[in-house]
C-alpha cells in the first residue's frame, strides 16, 4: 500500500491487452505493467519465509500469490487453533498451584476463537484431578452460577484451606500438597498435585 501497488494485490490493476497492431505507447504500457508485477512478486517473495516461497513461485500475478499466502496462513491458523483447543481440553492441573493452573487455562483459551465462561469453567474443573472431585461436584450443582474469575478465587481459597489443614497434621496426600521449592526461605511457593 505504501508504495502504491495494492491494486496489483487485490487484482484491480489488470494487464493492458495489446491489440493486433499495438502502438508504441500500448507496448510501453504493457511493459511497465509487467515490470510492476515482477516488482510486487519480488517484494512478496522477500517478505515470506523460505518455506512459503515454494507456494508462490509459480504465481502468474501478485493477486494469485497473495491469495495463496492468505489461504496458507488461514489453514495454518485453523490448525493452530485446533491444536490449542485440544491442549486446553486435555490440560491437567497436576502439580501446578491454582494460580499457575488458571493462568495456563487463560493462556490456552486466548486462541483467537471465542471461549465462553462456561467452557473455561468446565475445562478448569475437569482438569483439577481426583482430589478436587468433591469440590468440583459442589461447584457444578450450585444454584448460583460462578463466572471463571469467581471460580479461581474460590479455588485459591480452597487451596489455602487445604494447605492449612495439611500443616496442622492432616494427610499430605489428602491435601495434595508437596513442597517442591525446598530451601527457598520464607515465602517460598508451594506446589499442589491433583
Amino acid at each position: 500500500m505504501g508504495k502504491g501497488y495494492w491494486e496489483f494485490i487485490i487484482g484491480d490493476e489488470t494487464e493492458p491487452l495489446l491489440p493486433e497492431n499495438p502502438t508504441q505507447q500500448q507496448i510501453q504500457a504493457n511493459k511497465i505493467w509487467h515490470e510492476k508485477v515482477r516488482k510486487v512478486l519480488y517484494w512478496l517473495s522477500m517478505n515470506v519465509s523460505d518455506s512459503m516461497i515454494v507456494h508462490i513461485q509459480d504465481a502468474k500475478s501478485p493477486k494469485q500469490a497473495w491469495d495463496t499466502l492468505v489461504n496458507m496462513y488461514n489453514t495454518n491458523t485453523q490448525a493452530r487453533k485446533m491444536q490449542l483447543k485440544q491442549e486446553l481440553h486435555n490440560l491437567l492441573k497436576n502439580k501446578m498451584n491454582i494460580n499457575d493452573y488458571s493462568t495456563k487455562v487463560k493462556n490456552l483459551a486466548s486462541i483467537g476463537a471465542p471461549v465462553d465462561d462456561e467452557d473455561l469453567m468446565a475445562v478448569t474443573l475437569n482438569g483439577l484431578g481426583k482430589y478436587y472431585s468433591q469440590f468440583s461436584t459442589s461447584i457444578a450443582v450450585r444454584e448460583t452460577f460462578l463466572n471463571f474469575q469467581d471460580l479461581i478465587t474460590v479455588l485459591i481459597s480452597e487451596e489455602m484451606r487445604v494447605v492449612g489443614t495439611s500443616s496442622n497434621g492432616g494427610s499430605q496426600e489428602s491435601a495434595f500438597y508437596s513442597n517442591s521449592n525446598k530451601g527457598r526461605g520464607k515465602g517460598a511457593k508451594t506446589s499442589f498435585g491433583g
